[in-house]
């Protein structure tokens, strides 16, 4: 005889006490009322940190292709060269390729693929894909054939391009469409990048990383590299108001670059060597007070940052970043060094609540939440 269902009411209630995604597996196995409400939550954002997680996981929608229709939110963090050289590569290529075209609803995508060797052209997995993005993070080598996918995602709004650099970057820059991505408001890339995607583009918020990726750049070379980047950057139709460089060999000089060339900055964020003028520069209540004196209330924020690394090779710290489900190679390593201007009212900050309402609750199941498979 079989038991009746609880009441809609009661089974909201539940899911309001429950944040962990083995608690809502278990739901979903107690009876079809919770395998209905907790299964489009469960699939909705899918965060994926290993090879073994993203095979298991192309094997399910294999399984049941309708399941990638619930996706919105689309992460790999993962080596796409196998430990194991007899271990199928192309066939770990092919499973993602496939997931990825049965994403029809995903909005964001998060791809960090570590190859050797690193250009291994690898867009082929984006063909025959029908979403539409807002949010794009690419961390792998990548070529020209890269510019064919984007001139299709009219929608995405913050996209990043991270990884091996290719020699012909040029025609890059050269062929990719002026109508291309028309709705980008955030780039984080490597500096000759911006130079392809900024211009002519509503573009508010700038990351660039470091210039040398070879070490062998003199400072004078990375500060023209930088400048040329911001003269180029005052062409966005944005206007832009944020940006941060990361590297190390950053000159204070390009400050005053800055200002002069983009009039509607709020926030500065420099990634500056401790080891150097440029430190002991910034970290001084003059160069401050020049700041505000030339631009007195319009920077928001500028700031210094310390990115020694050697904090996070102590032994104390791998804990903490593999109980974040990340390789240690891939977690930011900067650490935050003085805040020389902070604004008078702070920017707000949303915060994830593991213990959401009833009212979350019913919005999540038609909006779906995180689920992490290690």
């Amino acid at each position: 005889m079989p038991y009746p269902s609880l009441p809609l009411e009661c089974s909201l209630e539940i899911l309001s006490h429950v944040s962990s995604p083995a608690t809502f597996n278990a739901l979903a196995q107690a009876s079809r009322q919770f395998r209905n409400l907790v299964t489009p939550m469960l699939y909705c954002n899918i965060s994926l940190f290993t090879e073994s997680a993203v095979r298991q996981y192309c094997k399910s929608i294999e399984k049941d292709s309708k399941l990638a229709l619930l996706v919105k939110s689309f992460s790999i963090a993962s080596s796409a060269t196998p430990q194991n050289v007899s271990s199928d590569h192309h066939g770990f290529l092919l499973g993602i390729h496939h997931v990825l075209k049965c994403m029809s609803s995903l909005t964001d995508l998060s791809i960090c693929l570590v190859e050797k060797p690193p250009y291994q052209q690898r867009h082929w997995i984006f063909e025959g894909t029908t979403f539409q993005l807002r949010r794009l993070e690419l961390r792998m080598g990548y070529d020209s054939s890269l510019i064919d996918f984007l001139t299709h995602q009219p929608s995405i709004e913050s996209l990043t391009l991270l990884g091996a650099i290719p020699d012909h970057l040029t025609s890059m820059r050269l062929h990719l469409p002026p109508n291309a991505l028309p709705n980008l408001t955030h780039f984080h890339g490597h500096y000759t990048q911006v130079l392809a995607v900024v211009p002519h583009r509503p573009v508010r918020s700038v990351h660039i990383t470091q210039v040398d990726d070879t070490g062998e750049f003199e400072d004078s070379d990375v500060f023209v590299c930088l400048k040329g980047a911001v003269e180029t950057m005052a062409q966005s139709i944005g206007p832009l108001e944020s940006i941060t460089f990361d590297d190390e060999d950053t000159d204070y000089g390009l400050l005053e670059v800055l200002l002069l060339n983009l009039p509607y900055l709020k926030a500065i964020t420099l990634f500056v060597s401790p080891h150097g003028y440029s430190w002991l520069r910034y970290a001084t209540p003059q160069w401050f007070n020049l700041i505000r004196d030339r631009v007195p209330g319009q920077l928001a924020k500028l700031q210094s940052l310390n990115i020694t690394r050697d904090r996070y090779g102590l032994p104390w710290f791998q804990p903490q970043v593999k109980a974040l489900g990340f390789s240690p190679n891939l977690v930011p390593r900067t650490t935050f060094h003085a805040a020389l201007y902070t604004p008078a009212s702070p920017l707000s900050f949303g915060y994830y609540n593991p213990s959401p309402g009833r009212a979350v609750i019913e919005d999540r199941c038609r909006h779906g939440t995180p689920v992490e498979m290690d």
